[in-house]
């Protein structure tokens, strides 16, 4: 009866230790606030991807610094919360949808070519409408890289489209 009882100590601790790794591992790569991935996981997504046919979508918050000057972090918090509910429900189980920064989420969108461009700006267009409900928006720089073109970095072509898109401000996209 010792024994057994023993036993059952150690695989509770076995349990217990491989569920403490795992939320390791799950924290160490998901944002804490949006359970999306976090930059340290982008990094790792972003380097594994077939860079030949693949989409890179950079979405800035619009005018959170003044969002968060006069409604306060919580609020916004609870925007970014909805921003990324609206995202996930937006792309597919193969993308994955990152949490860069304070304000700004990147979307690695696997096996697209140039022929979905239209399918992007549909997809850009559909989240902004369902913000709109919320009263937010977002400006996207998007990134197409279907060749066999090494050098090109599709992540600083969608982070200078966003950029472009920021300072002319007549859409809310910009696609590379």
């Amino acid at each position: 009866f010792a024994l057994e009882s023993h036993r059952g100590t150690s695989e509770n601790k076995k349990k217990r230790a491989y569920t403490s790794g795992r939320r390791i591992a799950y924290d160490a790569l998901h944002d804490p606030l949006t359970g999306v991935y976090n930059h340290s996981a982008f990094e790792v997504l972003f380097h594994d991807a077939d860079k030949k046919h693949i989409a890179m979508i950079i979405a800035d918050i619009d005018d959170y610094e003044k969002m968060k000057e006069e409604k306060g972090k919580r609020y916004c918090e609870q925007c970014v919360l909805k921003i990324s509910e609206v995202l996930a429900s937006c792309f597919r189980n193969v993308d994955h949808i990152c949490r860069l920064r304070e304000d700004e989420f990147a979307v690695i969108m696997a096996r697209i070519t140039s022929d979905h461009e239209r399918l992007l700006i549909d997809k850009v267009e559909q989240i902004n409408a369902k913000l709109k409900e919320s009263d937010l928006s977002l400006s996207f720089g998007i990134a197409l890289n279907d060749e066999d073109d090494n050098e090109k970095d599709i992540f600083e072509d969608a982070d200078r489209a966003l950029k472009e898109v920021k300072e002319l401000s007549e859409r809310k996209y910009r696609i590379y």
